[in-house]
């Protein structure tokens, strides 16, 4: 029977079914390999595996190239009479193309070239267009574009106007004179600042008059080369819509809308009228202090106004 096999321990035969020595039950040893020394084994070039056609009786004489897998001679072998052969060449082996691949060039390639029109007319039905230029565009699809003449809406419109910054013009300056022997300017215009200068015997004396009065009545002046606030019953000529006058008393009887005397600090005999007419209550004045009245047309002189 092949494949029978003798132990090696005990030289017991045993059949080849047997993968262990019916006697000791030593395994069945491994059939011994053969080692080709790879220096001595005659090199041999793959045939390919197609069906070899037949040789005709008389052999063709030996092509100028010899026959064979890439243009290699066969190596001489057992059953070939020493005589190299060759062997017809075959096909080379198909490589198959990943269908994502495949997917992805065609992809590309419609991405590149556009679309394909056909073309008919007279060249013929079986004509067909390549144009890459532009993708085709159905004529019912029109592209709105903006007209180079459209002007931007008013809205949108990017105001440019700079703003300049204007500078207040500097005060007039007008030369006056001091209405009274004894003046007092102070830092602020109004009764309870500090004083900047006092003058005495100076009536009817030149004084720069700077701008134009406060609402009460108040001047910035400079006498004398100080400078200050002047309540206005000392200025004369006095600016528009104010008057100046003098009272027939030592001081003038100033009354309040209820008919009431005010008795806060006076100008002396100097009165300043706030408007070029009296009314039925008599002539409007205001105070150093501030507080406004009237005084009788009778208790003061003619007022001189701006």
């Amino acid at each position: 029977m092949s494949g029978n096999w003798t132990c090696t321990a005990c030289s017991t035969a045993n059949v080849a079914a047997d993968a262990f020595c019916v006697v000791c039950h030593i395994a069945r040893p491994a059939p011994a390999r053969t080692v080709v020394d790879p220096t001595t084994d005659t090199p041999r070039v793959p045939i390919a595996t197609t069906i070899r056609p037949s040789i005709p009786s008389a052999a063709p004489a030996p092509p100028t190239t010899p026959a064979g897998q890439g243009g290699v001679p066969l190596a001489p072998g057992p059953g070939r009479g020493g005589a190299p052969t060759w062997a017809p060449e075959g096909p080379a082996p198909k490589q198959g193309v990943p269908v994502a691949a495949l997917a992805a060039v065609v992809i590309l390639i419609l991405a590149v070239v556009g679309v394909v029109v056909v073309v008919g007319g007279s060249k013929g039905n079986d004509e067909v267009s390549t144009e890459t230029s532009e993708p085709y565009v159905d004529d019912s699809d029109t592209i709105d574009t903006v007209d180079a003449t459209d002007t931007l809406d008013t809205a949108d419109t990017v105001d440019t106007t700079e703003t300049v910054a204007t500078t207040a013009p500097a005060p007039t300056t007008r030369t006056a004179q001091l209405f009274s022997s004894y003046a007092k300017i102070r830092t602020e215009p109004r009764l309870a600042s500090a004083p900047a200068g006092e003058f005495s015997h100076r009536e009817n004396m030149s004084i720069d008059v700077i701008g134009e009065p406060t609402a009460d009545g108040w001047y910035k002046v400079t006498i004398e080369g100080k400078t200050g606030y002047l309540f206005g019953a000392f200025v004369r000529p006095p600016a528009a819509g104010f008057c100046v006058t003098t009272s027939i008393a030592a001081t003038p009887t100033v009354y309040d809308d209820s008919g009431y005397a005010i008795s806060d600090e006076k100008s002396g005999n100097k009165v300043l009228i706030t408007a070029s007419t009296p009314d039925y209550d008599g002539w409007p004045v205001v105070l150093p202090g501030g507080r406004r009245g009237h005084v009788p047309t009778s208790d003061v002189n003619e007022p001189e106004c701006g």
